[in-house]
């Protein structure tokens, strides 16, 4: 790259998965942000596919685990 990052770090906190990293692998697949003298840090993160929150699912306790093996 010609243009080093500048500036503080960024941060993607949207919900994200796989797809915002491939989206990002393509992103950089072009080749511009290779031979440009500046990248627009902020362009290339924006827009990226976003994954929708799922609840947790509990897990059982190792304490209900082990008293419903014990039980059987």
């Amino acid at each position: 790259m010609k243009a080093p990052h500048e500036g503080a770090p960024i941060i993607i906190d949207q919900p994200s998965s796989y797809l915002a990293v491939s989206e990002l692998v393509v992103r950089a697949l072009d080749g511009k942000m290779f031979s440009e003298d500046s990248v627009n840090w902020q362009q290339y993160v924006a827009n990226l596919p976003q994954s929708a929150r799922c609840p947790r699912t509990p897990t059982p306790s190792s304490s209900s685990i082990r008293a419903s093996l014990m039980s059987s």
